[in-house]
């Protein structure tokens, strides 16, 4: 199932894309205000291959994350800067 969840006092957390479990599974865009993360998601965590962009819309980091947290393996852009 594929849905929009908006959450916070003024909206200021937006999930868009897939749901299972009553959660974010799948594909689904992550919006809130230390920025924007595109990509997969397991049982509600950033989880598998993804991009994180911040609230101005400059990529940060592009690669796999696990459970919330962006492995190594992947380039931080943030640090080119």
């Amino acid at each position: 199932m594929s849905g929009v969840l908006t959450w916070g006092d003024h909206g200021e957390f937006i999930y868009e894309g897939r749901f299972a479990n009553n959660t974010f599974n799948g594909r689904g865009v992550l919006k809130t205000a230390d920025g924007t993360y595109y990509g997969d998601f397991v049982n509600g965590h950033k989880h598998g291959v993804g991009e994180m962009y911040s609230p101005e819309g400059a990529l940060v980091f592009r690669g796999n994350w696990l459970n919330d947290v962006p492995e190594s393996a992947g380039v931080n852009y943030s640090q080119l800067y």
